[in-house]
């Protein structure tokens, strides 16, 4: 039987949790417009921009989960990732829960600044914003499209594991031993100030 504390506990669902996956693309549109415009333009830009963004990302879902206890995106929505107990997330717990996602996104990254020195700046110049991507990806390492199946299998995955269990955990959760609760904005928010 569970207890009263399991039976209050209510876990976000489907669709709050992709509502707030969708709010943390808005949070990170501006760096994500930046980045493609830099992309676009310089050649090298995707060398020296590797290891920042991997700081930047690392800090958006270990960091700042860590020590919020959600993404901007769940904050917003009244989410609240915890540990399966119930307890505040760890930065331990935090990490492991986005390290699979931190390898694939580190990898197909790395894969396209290789791909990116490959060619010279009159190549690079010479196509067009997408064919530019597929000549990129052409001139990766072999390991890039591995790294690019893994990363479209992991999210779906991720997608079915969430579906197919009462807790709505996806891979990530287990991973992390976390649990995504839905506490309602109101909670977080007094929580969060105190």
């Amino acid at each position: 039987m569970a207890s009263s504390v399991e039976q209050r506990r209510q876990y976000a669902g489907f669709w709050i949790r992709l509502g707030s996956m969708l709010l943390d693309g808005v949070v990170l549109l501006p760096v994500l417009s930046l980045q493609l415009w830099f992309g676009n333009h310089y050649r090298m830009f995707r060398i020296y921009w590797w290891l920042p963004s991997l700081a930047f990302l690392g800090w958006y879902h270990v960091l700042l989960v860590a020590r919020y206890g959600a993404t901007p995106g769940k904050l917003f929505l009244g989410l609240r990732i915890a540990l399966v107990n119930g307890g505040p997330i760890t930065l331990r717990a935090a990490a492991r829960r986005y390290s699979v996602q931190f390898v694939l996104s580190a990898a197909s990254a790395l894969g396209l600044a290789l791909g990116a020195l490959a060619m010279t700046d009159v190549s690079f110049h010479a196509f067009g914003m997408m064919a530019r991507g597929r000549e990129l990806a052409l001139l990766a390492p072999p390991w890039h499209s591995v790294a690019r199946v893994l990363a479209v299998l992991w999210f779906w995955g991720e997608l079915l594991t969430m579906l197919t269990n009462d807790e709505r955990r996806a891979v990530h959760d287990f991973i992390g031993g976390t649990v995504v609760l839905n506490e309602g904005r109101e909670t977080l928010l007094e929580g969060q100030l105190e």
